[in-house]
């Protein structure tokens, strides 16, 4: 039987290394992209108001506050 299939195997022992499981941190990792994404819509919307107010486009707002047009 291969190695692979052993406790011994590389697999085996890079998972052993792992702070927890990989479902908690996939998990983890979702809920802290749902946070960032929810961030960034009030950042946005702020944005837009702030642009409103003062009559300007929204990308010039952007541009104020050091906000390239792909981030």
């Amino acid at each position: 039987m291969s190695h692979f299939f052993t406790g011994d195997s590389p697999l085996s022992k890079l998972t052993n290394t792992l702070r927890d499981d990989p479902t908690v941190t996939v998990k983890r990792h979702i809920h802290l992209l749902h946070t960032y994404n929810d961030i960034k819509d009030v950042a946005l919307g702020l944005m837009t108001l702030l642009a409103e107010s003062r009559g300007e486009r929204l990308v010039d707002v952007q541009k104020g506050f050091g906000i390239a047009e792909g981030d």
